[in-house]
């Protein structure tokens, strides 16, 4: 039985049409909002299945959904009232049609696709709480989410069985039904949290370029202007396809997908579903040319994609974001020129003022010395380190500019920690970092950090990306410091700093190369800055400690130019915030426009910390003073 896209509306029909046309606030990229009256959705379940997230993607938070156990069940839900629309997948990048979603919509011939949804997808292996990769010995998921992993499989769990589940949620539910720690499934990220499962792994798909088309019907068909897709049923011998598709093209519209099913009545006869766009938007005149004999015309929509989960803490519209994001996706998508194995993802951030406040008071580890000078009635520094340091203290809190110093500050905290041991210098840092922070309300030098920074670090990181800090800044100080709020991610060997000069504690006055380390000994702070990594140093460390450059770099001044020319220098990209916000922050806005000027005419992107960061220290700390100081000297 055919129809015509002009055919009388059922009454549940209308009510479904009336539904969708009060959601739709955005038909041209945007998913739906909430409608006047709730709208009821069928969908392939269990709960935690990839249909689901792209039923909520598309509805929003106000629709009531219904989750089933098969497509047919959505769509009987759908065809006999109990629903509005149902959702359900049709086609993976990796795994090709699905050929029994392609059947069931095929079937139904009084549902209209009224919407689609491409879904990103990544695959997660999923275990329960305490089994590890050595403990698997099966692995269960959809058909499709076997067939995406089996390369990773392959490689990493060759001997695991497999066994196949109705959908991946359901393979998530039962492997947290049986407890069992040699059972695993493949499923959404999201089912983990559901189920009570432990991730095992992350991204086992083939490639990230992973994407599934998922239909949304409706018991009528979406009239309207800027509709720009069409889908349509064919039924003939498989020599007629051509005169269809021909007939299609003639109309304006181009094929975007085809699935061909068997007709079941004899061989060579088909059912063609085919997808078609027209960018300007497809009038009833192309739809009714392309209604020849024996093809259905099955709806008109537009098509939403779901973009890249963005970096959190960072604005919606942040270009700098959208960047990162855009340069990441290529580096690891393995289909794509620009892919990069993880073992070659290097991203350099410098500390101060990039990832975490240097405008008030100054540098951190310069607020250390002084508190180490003025505030520790356990040390008594020369009095020259000691007039400076009223100075410096007596200029930042007066909100004036800083005073030049007579001699080398880096010197001057060498000499101030000299006897102690690496150990005991590391303490004296941790215990620093909870004095509080002169100019801020309710924020310690432990949480000075941008948060959004450190939301890049972690985003990056679950990216496969090797982080690494290269800074101007002791690097034993710096291990210290992050050690509470991003060591989870750069562990203290992907730190690279200035250095001071180590000695045994039995060493004496022999050279290093002549004394060998003996059982009772300590490794001191000696008591002298032996390297400063500024500028052409930090690129000298890069090629020394790591090897290879970088693909991307962030800092904040002209003191990391030299390493972000070397990022681009060698293919990558190099961003440098801009401290331009004067109302979380003490920025200079003018400073910060002559500042991205000349990071413009260098290649670099900036980030505006004003435009571009939700939050700078995060909830709950507010600037004690609203005046902004000079830079730090």
């Amino acid at each position: 039985m055919t129809r015509t896209f002009k055919r009388a509306f059922a009454s549940r029909a209308t009510r479904a049409l009336s539904l969708l046309l009060a959601g739709m606030l955005c038909l041209m990229g945007c998913p739906m909002a909430a409608a006047e009256a709730p709208a009821r959705v069928s969908y392939l379940g269990p709960q935690g299945t990839y249909t689901e997230e792209a039923t909520q993607f598309f509805f929003g938070d106000g629709a009531s959904l219904n989750p089933r156990e098969t497509v047919q069940d959505a769509i009987a839900d759908l065809l006999g009232g109990d629903t509005d629309y149902a959702v359900i997948p049709q086609e993976n990048t990796l795994g090709g049609a699905v050929v029994g979603y392609v059947d069931a919509l095929i079937a139904a011939e009084d549902a209209w696709v009224v919407g689609e949804v491409v879904l990103p997808i990544s695959q997660t292996l999923m275990g329960v709480p305490g089994a590890t990769l050595q403990d698997i010995r099966t692995v269960c998921s959809h058909a499709q989410g076997l067939a995406q992993s089996a390369q990773w499989r392959a490689e990493h769990l060759p001997d695991a069985a497999v066994e196949e589940m109705a959908s991946t949620a359901a393979a998530a539910s039962y492997v947290a039904q049986t407890g069992d720690a040699s059972i695993a499934a493949v499923a959404a990220p999201g089912a983990a949290p559901l189920y009570g499962l432990e991730v095992l792994a992350e991204n086992v798909q083939i490639s990230r370029a992973n994407k599934t088309r998922f239909y949304v019907l409706s018991g009528a068909p979406l009239e309207g202007e800027n509709l720009t897709r069409a889908v349509f049923v064919a039924t003939c011998e498989a020599s007629g396809i051509d005169d269809i598709l021909v007939a299609m093209r003639e109309a304006g519209l181009e094929i975007v997908a085809l699935h061909d099913r068997p007709e079941g009545s004899r061989l060579g006869s088909y059912h063609y579903v085919i997808e078609a766009e027209d960018a300007e938007g497809i009038s009833d005149e192309q739809a009714a040319a392309c209604e020849l004999e024996g093809v259905r015309f099955a709806g008109r929509f537009n098509a939403v994609e779901k973009g890249p989960e963005a970096i959190p803490l960072w604005s919606a519209d942040s270009p700098a974001m959208a960047s990162i994001v855009a340069y990441v996706e290529a580096i690891m998508d393995e289909t794509s020129p620009d892919y990069v194995p993880p073992e070659r993802r290097i991203a350099l951030f410098d500390s101060d003022g990039t990832l975490v406040g240097e405008r008030y008071p100054t540098y951190v580890d310069q607020c250390m010395l002084v508190y180490r000078l003025l505030h520790d009635d356990t040390y008594q520094g020369s009095p020259e380190d000691v007039a400076f340091a009223e100075d410096l203290e007596a200029a930042y809190l007066n909100h004036e500019p800083l005073p030049e110093s007579p001699r080398s500050t880096a010197q001057m905290a060498a000499e101030s920690f000299a006897g102690f041991t690496v150990e005991e210098y590391q303490d004296y840092v941790r215990a620093f970092m909870e004095q509080p922070v002169p100019g801020f309300e309710r924020m310690t030098y432990g949480e000075r950090w941008f948060a959004p920074m450190v939301s890049l670090v972690r985003w990056l990181a679950e990216r496969d990306f090797q982080v690494y800090i290269c800074s101007g800044t002791e690097r034993l100080f710096l291990r210290a410091m992050i050690e509470d709020t991003l060591g989870e991610w750069i562990p203290p060997y992907r730190v690279i700093g200035s250095g001071f000069s180590l000695t045994a504690t039995g060493q004496g006055d022999t050279a290093p190369r002549s004394y060998t380390y003996a059982p009772e000994d300590q490794v001191l702070l000696e008591g002298n800055m032996i390297f400063k990594n500024l500028k052409m140093n930090k690129v000298v460390s890069i090629v020394d400690e790591i090897g290879v450059p970088p693909l991307m770099v962030f800092g904040n001044s002209s003191g990391d130019f030299a390493m972000g020319q070397y990022a681009l220098q060698n293919g990558g990209r190099a961003y440098m915030l801009l401290c331009d916000d004067t109302e979380r922050d003490y920025g200079d806005a003018e400073e910060a426009a002559a500042f991205a000027e000349e990071c413009a005419a260098l290649g670099f992107e900036t980030v505006s910390m004003r435009d571009e960061f939700e939050t700078i220290y995060g909830d709950g700390v507010e600037m004690a003073e609203a005046e902004a100081l000079e830079p730090a000297a």
